[in-house]
């Protein structure tokens, strides 16, 4: 809690104050928005498939307003609808079931401001009058269902504008509370009104002898950070999808507490959880296409390749009981590159193609490549290894490989030892995979890029899939050598050189478990395989706390759109082009500061750990010249 929101439950405190108006929308209770026009999308979607319902129902409301009575304040939800069969031609049946959708979509979609909550607990705990006020065409009966339902008192008095017949905009609602509080020995400087807008819950009140508290609503402080307002012009001129209720749960959940320290020129405020909260809506938008793709393709089992099946494992398993199919069983496979590069000895000049396919580190030592490539153990074949590299002139185990083209024209010569080698390492991942061939219908996740591992099933073991991807190089999205491949987002290379070549390691640290990666099995009983493991790993706290930062959004999420995950239109693009802001162009410093020190793409074949340092001295390449002249004094 900020320390603003503990000065106002001190100034609440003050004996003076005996009664507390509270504003309602943005205040008490929000909804998953940037506009409150923005809820009217879905609204549409669920009244069926109507693209353009916002702009009908906003421009009802604006007929409405116009052809009021003159003795009415403001209108009410019947007096918008009315005007919305006038203008659209609908029966008294079809505006009275979209009028109810409407409802059913807010009551749904309202939920509680804790920030603000914790305010009006504190206000009840000390005994406060309590009062609601409200500039809104909502009946006080539906809304004291929406408090009761978000946990606030039903008994407090509402002072809703479209029943009194008064607004708070043109300040005699606030004559309205004044005169009836009067009766009660409570006069206006008694009175604190806290709410969101600065005019009509601020200074209107003020002007009436109210003391008056501004809480600035979430998609404000949202808007006043440039480069999250600039994912806002990012939208759809036309028809507009429900990807901008993402963006609204984004706002929300960053900014419940408008007042916490957020530096504005940032996109998450370099704090691990703001850039989880941040990517959060992408990895939403995946797992949703990921659920509905499975279920097209009648997939019985998907296999999710570890580590990197880590978050959607966790994301799925909170989507499944709302969804209104089942999910087929997910079952975990170890396949990783280390994993797999065995079966390169199966195929003539295959060494030299692994190292095509997984290019070397340069930095791996001769015996690092005799050890974990050629997974060589016992001291004679050791030796020949060793006796080929001397032959080649190198001169130590120690030695560096340095660049392929010093080695790879030799490779060949190695490929009997590699052949030795890699036997029991490739009987036993057989083993391991032997259940997908008793499971149905299998597909396979794993972050991409060009499907390597559902091709490796099929083509090394007869094994049929459908492979699911987060990325996908161009032309990824068709059949290929047996086993069809989709990818979530296809992508070109100007993607990866805007991103300074580090995209694929950045999501693969976002959505990988932080244990060590498992590298090869070894034999425990004749029925039971045990996993080995890189030992050069370090968990990175700030990696398990980004991931709970897209949990937390996921549960949320799924908490509110429960009843219409079947109906959201999403922009993927729009998503994906706020992951990649991340990486490209010039970030905030404190943003890059964040995902500089993450350690990343632990190398088990040449034990060295990256990190994003080359990325970070790219973007601000003047810091890391001063930082050479400083050496060089």
């Amino acid at each position: 809690m900020s320390n603003r929101i503990n000065e106002i439950i001190k100034i609440i405190n003050n004996p003076e104050i005996k009664c507390v108006s509270f504003d309602l929308f943005d205040t008490l209770v929000q909804r998953p928005v940037i506009d409150p026009s923005d809820l009217f999308t879905l609204v549409g979607f669920k009244v069926g498939d109507m693209k353009f319902f916002k702009q009908r129902r906003q421009a009802a409301e604006r007929h409405a307003n116009l052809f009021k009575d003159f003795y009415k304040a403001c209108v009410d939800i019947d007096d918008i609808y009315k005007s919305y069969q006038v203008m659209f031609g609908t029966n008294m049946l079809e505006t009275e079931r979209i009028k109810q959708c409407e409802l059913e979509v807010e009551y749904d979609l309202i939920y509680t401001r804790q920030s603000v909550k914790k305010i009006y607990n504190f206000a009840k705990m000390k005994g406060k009058k309590i009062i609601i006020t409200s500039d809104m065409y909502l009946s006080s009966d539906f809304l004291k269902k929406v408090l009761e339902k978000n946990g606030y008192e039903k008994n407090s008095k509402l002072y809703i504008s479209c029943e009194e017949n008064s607004t708070k905009r043109s300040g005699t609602l606030y004559d309205k509370i004044i005169m009836e509080l009067e009766e009660e020995g409570i006069w206006s400087e008694n009175i604190l009104h806290i709410g969101d807008n600065q005019k009509d819950d601020v200074e209107v009140a003020v002007k009436k002898g109210i003391t008056a508290i501004h809480i600035p609503k979430a998609s404000d402080v949202f808007k006043d950070c440039p480069r999250l307002k600039r994912i806002l012009t990012w939208r759809m001129p036309v028809y507009e999808g429900t990807h901008t209720l993402m963006i609204g749960l984004l706002a929300n959940m960053l900014f419940d507490d408008p007042f916490i320290e957020f530096d504005k020129d940032s996109r998450y405020s370099g704090e691990a959880r703001f850039l989880g909260l941040y990517l959060a809506p992408f990895f939403m938008n995946f797992t949703l296409w990921l659920a509905e793709q499975t279920r097209q393709d009648n997939i019985n089992t998907l296999v999710l390749i570890w580590r990197d099946g880590y978050l959607f494992e966790k994301m799925l398993e909170i989507i499944e009981p709302y969804l209104s199919y089942k999910l087929p069983v997910r079952q975990r496979a170890y396949l990783s590159r280390a994993v797999r590069y065995p079966f390169y000895s199966l195929e003539k000049g295959g060494l030299f193609d692994s190292f095509c396919q997984w290019i070397l580190d340069p930095q791996t030592t001769v015996m690092q490549f005799i050890e974990r490539y050629l997974m060589l153990t016992t001291e004679e074949d050791i030796n020949a290894a060793l006796a080929i590299f001397v032959k080649y002139g190198y001169t130590s185990k120690y030695q560096e490989l340095g660049k392929a083209e010093n080695y790879n024209w030799f490779a060949y010569e190695f490929e009997p030892l590699f052949q030795k080698g890699s036997e029991e390492h490739r009987n036993l991942l057989v083993k391991h995979i032997a259940f997908m061939k008793s499971v149905g219908k299998v597909g396979i996740f794993d972050i991409g890029y060009r499907g390597t591992t559902a091709r490796f099933l099929n083509n090394y073991h007869g094994i049929d899939s459908i492979g699911y991807h987060i990325l996908g190089t161009m032309g990824i999205n068709e059949s290929h050598d047996g086993c069809d491949l989709k990818a979530f987002i296809e992508y070109g290379n100007s993607t990866i050189i805007n991103t300074k070549s580090m995209l694929h390691k950045f999501l693969e640290l976002v959505i990988s478990e932080q244990t060590p990666s498992v590298v090869g099995f070894k034999e425990k009983t004749p029925e039971e395989i045990a996993y080995l493991t890189d030992d050069n790993f370090d968990i990175d706290e700030r990696i398990i706390t980004l991931q709970q930062g897209i949990l937390e959004y996921a549960e949320k999420f799924t908490e509110l759109f429960a009843n219409y995950i079947d109906i959201l239109s999403i922009d993927s693009q729009l998503l994906w082009t706020m992951v990649t802001s991340i990486l490209s162009g010039t970030p905030n410093k404190k943003d890059a500061d964040l995902i500089r020190t993450m350690n990343i793409n632990i190398s088990y074949f040449s034990g060295r750990t990256e990190s994003f340092q080359d990325w970070y001295n790219k973007i601000f390449p003047a810091e890391q010249k001063g930082v050479s002249a400083k050496k060089g004094e």
